[in-house]
């Protein structure tokens, strides 16, 4: 594509155009960096999705920002986007050059079929569809529909739902502010339960954090929403004991600022993303925040991308590596920063790749 070829872009995605957001729908500081580049190549990008508003108030990350502990950064990206004015049903797809659409899990019936509606009209009209998987729910993609999507994979290993796809990582190596560098927490884990569960219990144990010495950890998200969530912390941590401390959820805008704020950090995953090699927002946001990233072991790929200091099976190896790594933490960084510098991960790249399959399969 030349420099001065542009492209009209359709998006469906559900969920927020800023990150002031805490829920479910996580993925604007995925989105953003994109929609970024996206601008700055002249490309429109015109908005069909639905856009989804919520925000926590979290006592705690407020009196840290009232004391100038951790910034409060929030970026909007309604500036990078047009909005439509009329319903996705009887928006026009011919007008189009292509078609980005992201999938939900199989509990969000109704804007899966919205988006395998928005694919029907594409196809209709000759119009290309990316599907970027920013999780493992292709499979919401009705199947007869499969052939005419080009996948937008953000795991190492291929789908098999899929004949076209591109490796489309979560790339997101830029932060909208400052950050204070202040150590508060010595491990921190900000994420939701989502069937993170049995690894979580084995990597943060009290057995493997009892000790005086042990690293304290503090973790962000979903953990104690509801009775269910809360018997397993009970059953798993009696998570009224010092070594744990679980502060509630929070928005996605304080995500690096409280990373950057802790010694060490964890990626964990569900069994099925764990198989096929996803990378989330996590990794990319510690690299960011300058914080170390401890990694199951049993992530596909995630030997090839980590230092062996850094892949643990169990929170015993956190703790008995704990004091070297942080040593050796400059090192550690520096090095899973050069694994990640593949041209693969960069942004440019992948945005290139994304106009040069535009044009392949239209």
């Amino acid at each position: 594509m030349s420099d001065e070829e542009t492209l009209r872009i359709g998006l469906y995605t559900v969920g927020p155009l800023t990150n002031d957001f805490s829920g479910i729908y996580s993925y604007s500081d995925v989105l953003f960096p994109l929609l970024e580049e996206f601008n700055k190549r002249k490309h429109e990008v015109i908005w069909l999705g639905e856009e989804v508003e919520n925000s926590t108030n979290n006592v705690f990350v407020n009196s840290l920002v009232e004391k100038k502990l951790i910034p409060k950064n929030i970026f909007d990206a309604h500036s990078l986007i047009s909005k439509r004015n009329i319903s996705a049903d009887k928006f026009d797809y011919s007008k189009l050059d292509a078609m980005l659409v992201t999938p939900r899990p199989k509990f969000n019936p109704i804007e899966n079929f919205t988006m395998n509606k928005i694919i029907e009209k594409c196809k209709e009209n000759g119009v290309r569809v990316f599907l970027w998987e920013t999780e493992l729910w292709g499979d919401q993609v009705n199947k007869e529909l499969r052939k005419d999507v080009i996948l937008l994979r953000p795991y190492l290993k291929k789908s098999t739902f899929f004949k076209k796809q591109i490796f489309f990582p979560y790339f997101i190596f830029k932060y909208y502010g400052e950050l204070y560098n202040n150590k508060l927490f010595d491990m921190l884990y900000v994420g939701n339960m989502f069937a993170r569960q049995e690894r979580f219990a084995e990597m943060l144990s009290l057995s493997a954090f009892a000790f005086e010495d042990s690293p304290k950890i503090d973790v962000f998200g979903d953990w104690a929403k509801n009775k269910e969530k809360r018997k397993f912390l009970e059953d798993n941590f009696n998570y009224r004991l010092k070594h744990i401390n679980f502060r509630g959820q929070c928005n996605h805008c304080y995500s690096i600022p409280l990373l950057n704020s802790a010694d060490a950090t964890l990626h964990i995953l569900p069994q099925n993303a764990s198989e096929a090699g996803l990378f989330t927002s996590r990794v990319f946001q510690s690299m960011i925040a300058g914080t170390l990233c401890y990694v199951d072991t049993d992530i596909f790929g995630a030997k090839r991308f980590f230092p062996k200091e850094l892949l643990v099976r169990d929170g015993f190896e956190i703790t008995d590596r704990w004091k070297e790594n942080l040593d050796n933490r400059v090192q550690l960084l520096s090095e899973t920063m050069h694994a990640f510098s593949e041209k693969r991960f960069n942004l440019i790249n992948v945005a290139n790749e994304f106009e040069e399959a535009a044009e392949k399969y239209g």
